[in-house]
């Protein structure tokens, strides 16, 4: 994303002769002055099919994550499968990004958006393909295998859209609309897996409303039901196939790497190098904490939030209500997240407060959740809509500005490796705690850890030193005379 590559790093990009800023205090750039002829910044209305795209590359991932959660009674009876392989799911599309987050970082702050959205979307439509190919003689076993190998390829490039839109905001917006921007690719995230929540239930049956358990919870299919329940479970893959060869064609045909010319000042400014932005990163405390904090919260919620049908099985409901209670947080997270991003950009320099308002409401509403599980509140349909809607709503709606104030402390370390890292906390955290459970220790207790990380996260949020160097770049001029 860099337009001047003979600047230093810190350098602004916008008219006139200015003075280089210090951040000494957290970037160690010691404070200097130069005089240069830099060219003006611009903001071009092609940003919002830049965003577009994104957003729905964004939604694809969302989609293939979140594949299994609304449909899982059905896919444990068609597949053989127990609550291990549901958890087994979501837990490699959380270890495989480990793997490739770093190599992708550098992947897009060295290389581009456009090779790295373009990686993104292929490896989409590869993962998504692998699990429309015939099964053969023995459907459940080469199915099973292929499906987690989509998962894992579909997981490796996950990266690129869930931490690459603090990057396209910065590359793309203007300081005034970044967290907004920002929210929105957020939210394509969310409207995925609000989607899955509603495609799986609508295109596959729940095996519960036709087909009596066994005592040890199982389903035993006829071969006939186990037929059509394979087949809808194969429609809902073609479509998603389909989706992500559209997608990636979009995306081949124009997605340019960046604009002309800069939006803003910090925009332009040239960036720390990859290699010393880690080393900056892995000394940041203040960034570390921050990162390490959002995938204490955000990642264990999502995490639970996956396996919903566990938790909500003894109560006698299916996965179309578990799939309906998905997409109210999801959708409520992503509205959130977008709305009050709106006032972030008049209240830039408050990302913090946000933050530990939304951690603090989010503990009180999982605290509720807690309590119904716990069948202390009477369990009501009505009511358990109404307090899972207030939990996406604050943990969810808490993403764009995690993201956010953490490209903030970091800069000038590239957005891209800094959101990258911040992502990697999330998926760690959340596949250990999916691997812990692994239908073994039942699903209540998986709600008492998310209300505990949310409330510990409140906490420790105050210790964060909240730093807006990007902000003060962009607001503050110095012009030397000429």
């Amino acid at each position: 994303m860099h337009w001047f590559k003979n600047m230093a790093p810190g350098d602004i990009a916008s008219n006139g002769r200015e003075r280089l800023l210090s951040f000494s205090d957290s970037t160690g750039i010691k404070e200097t002055s130069f005089s240069k002829d830099i060219e003006e910044t611009k903001v071009y209305e092609k940003r919002w099919y830049i965003l577009a795209m994104f957003t729905l590359l964004c939604a694809g991932q969302g989609i293939m994550y979140n594949t299994w959660a609304p449909i899982q009674s059905t896919a444990r009876a068609v597949y053989k499968w127990d609550a291990f392989m549901i958890d087994l799911m979501p837990a490699i599309g959380c270890l495989a990004p480990c793997l490739s987050i770093i190599p992708l970082g550098w992947l897009m702050d060295v290389k581009g958006l456009r090779v790295a959205v373009l990686l993104a979307a292929g490896g989409q439509f590869v993962g998504a393909l692998l699990r429309c190919f015939p099964p053969g003689n023995n459907p459940w076993l080469l199915s099973t295998i292929l499906i987690c190998s989509g998962q894992a390829i579909s997981g490796l490039v996950a990266p690129i859209p869930l931490s690459g839109g603090v990057l396209l905001s910065a590359t793309w917006f203007p300081s005034s609309q970044r967290t907004i921007s920002t929210a929105i690719v957020m939210a394509g995230a969310s409207a995925g897996s609000a989607l899955s929540f509603l495609i799986g239930p609508i295109l596959v049956d729940d095996v519960a409303e036709t087909v009596v358990a066994n005592n040890d919870g199982r389903y035993v299919l006829t071969t006939e039901q186990e037929n059509t329940y394979f087949s809808q479970i194969g429609a809902m893959f073609v479509m998603e196939v389909g989706l992500m060869g559209i997608l990636f064609l979009g995306i081949f045909l124009h997605f340019p790497d960046r604009p002309p010319k800069p939006p803003s000042r910090s925009s332009g400014a040239e960036r720390a190098d990859f290699k010393l932005g880690l080393s900056k990163l892995r000394r940041n405390i203040n960034f570390l904490m921050l990162a390490s904090l959002y995938g204490v919260s955000c990642g264990v919620y999502s995490g639970w939030c996956s396996v919903l049908d566990q938790n909500l099985e003894e109560f006698g409901v299916g996965q179309k209500f578990a799939g309906w209670l998905g997409f109210i947080a999801v959708i409520s997270g992503a509205f959130s997240g977008i709305f009050f991003s709106l006032f972030a950009g008049h209240f830039s320099s408050y990302l913090k407060e946000f933050l530990i308002l939304f951690m603090a409401l989010a503990s009180l509403s999982i605290l509720t959740m807690c309590f119904i599980f716990a069948k202390v509140i009477p369990f009501h349909r009505l009511l358990l809509c109404i307090v899972f809607g207030f939990t996406g709503f604050f943990v969810n709606g808490s993403v764009p500005f995690f993201f956010e104030l953490g490209a903030e402390i970091t800069y000038p370390v590239a957005e891209g490796i800094t959101s990258s890292v911040t992502k990697f906390a999330d998926y760690f955290l959340q596949a250990i705690f999916l691997i812990v459970s692994m239908g073994n220790f039942g699903a209540k207790w998986m709600t008492w850890v998310t209300m505990v990380t949310c409330a510990v996260t409140t906490v420790l949020l105050f210790f964060v030193k909240a730093k807006y160097n990007r902000i003060i770049l962009d607001k503050k001029q110095t012009v030397l005379p000429d």
